[in-house]
């Protein structure tokens, strides 16, 4: 089964919008996209949309593919509150 990793991101371009998907992993071993992936959420990844992409294949040839629903990383470091204690 191939594996696939991808993030997907809204470019400006000439006025306009447009989506790209770009693929960041390939594997055909589950286990290795599954760390792999997880790298990529733990590191400081650019904030985005990713997907899992997998190509199932049987013995007989068959194939299917499928993609995981969206999920939204974020990694930007949030702003602290300005607190004001008044006694």
């Amino acid at each position: 089964m191939l594996n696939l990793i991808c993030k997907g991101s809204i470019e400006n371009m000439k006025n306009e919008k447009v989506g790209v998907v770009s693929v960041v992993y390939v594997s055909y071993d589950a286990n290795l996209s599954t760390q792999k992936l997880q790298e990529y959420i733990e590191k400081d990844t650019e904030s985005g949309t990713w997907y899992l992409w997998i190509l199932a294949k049987d013995s007989y040839n068959s194939q299917k593919i499928t993609r995981s629903d969206a999920f939204l990383l974020d990694n930007e470091i949030p702003t602290a509150p300005n607190l004001q204690i008044s006694a």
